[in-house]
Order: C-alpha cells, then structure tokens, then sequence
C-alpha cells in the first residue's frame, strides 16, 4: 500500500503537465521582464552621463575659449608634492576649471575635497575624481562670484561631506 502511493502521486503529479508548463512560462516571463527593465535603466543612466559629460564638454571649450580667462598654476605638497595642474578662470561667467595631474589614489573611505577660501571661511565646491592615472578634473560654476574668494584648496578627506577641511592640503592656489 505504501509503495503504491508514490507512485500514484507521481503519476497525478505527471498529469498536471499543463499547470508545470504554465508556472515554468510565468517565471521566465518575469525574469526576462525583469531583465528587460534592468537593460532600460542602464541605458538611460548611460544616457544621463553622456548628456551631463556633453554639457561639461562644452563649457570647458566655452571657458577655455574666452579671452579674459585667467589661467592660474596648482602645485601639489605633502602627500601629493608630485601633482601638478592648473585652474582656468572665466570671471565673466563665474566658471573654473581644475585639471590635476599626479595625484595618489585615496585610500578607499577617503576623498580629495575642493574648497572655496574667503579669509577662513571655507566652502566646499565639489569632490575631486581621480582616475587611474592620477588625472583629475572639476568643472565649478559656484553660486557666489569666484572674485571673493582668496584661494582654492584641495585636501584629502575621510568625510568627503565634510563642511569644513579636517584632512591637511594638498594643493592651494591663490585666487587674487
């Protein structure tokens, strides 16, 4: 009596053919769906980035266009006395450009912040991305004119939130 019971559900269970093949279409249409909908997403993400690099493109032919720019020079020290690069001001349109070269790789949890200086009041005005390479660069069109600020620091941050630089420059360049 016991044996025939397995197999008397195993012969039930191959009669419901239908329901399995149903289930087993369910499934693949909600991953595919699933997949589908994961393509879009990255495809429009990849679109964003391609529309916002296009923009900052742009404005760095823009500034670097302009006449009245002033190019300033960026020395790194310290931890980063190999970096080098520059600033290009557009006073006219309240635009810079900070391009770096030879800058370390922060440590993971760290982060180069760029400051606005005013006397001792420091504004933050972005985090710094570092490639591979060393290479950085940071299109910044504050709110403020640029004219008011006395200098721009770039430190290296274990908060890169940070409203106020804890970590110690590794670059600074006078703004007047």
């Amino acid at each position: 009596l016991h044996l025939r019971q397995p197999a008397s559900s195993l012969v039930a269970w191959l009669r419901r053919p239908a329901w399995l093949l149903a289930t087993a279409a369910t499934v693949l249409a909600a991953f595919f769906g699933w997949q589908l909908l994961q393509q879009q997403q990255v495809a429009q993400q990849r679109a964003q980035l391609a529309s916002q690099a296009d923009s900052q493109r742009r404005a760095v032919v823009q500034l670097l266009a302009q006449r009245d720019g002033l190019l300033i020079r960026l020395q790194g020290h310290g931890a980063a006395r190999d970096a080098h690069g520059a600033i290009i001001l557009d006073p006219s349109s309240n635009t810079a450009l900070i391009a770096v070269e030879g800058l370390p790789r922060p440590a993971p949890g760290q982060a180069y912040v760029v400051w606005l200086v005013r006397g001792e009041d420091y504004r933050q005005a972005g985090i710094l991305p570092i490639d591979e390479h060393g290479h950085a660069e940071l299109f910044l069109s504050p709110r403020e004119p640029l004219r008011l600020y006395d200098a721009l620091a770039i430190t290296l941050e274990t908060n890169a939130q940070a409203t106020s630089p804890n970590g110690q420059p590794v670059a600074v360049a006078s703004l007047d």
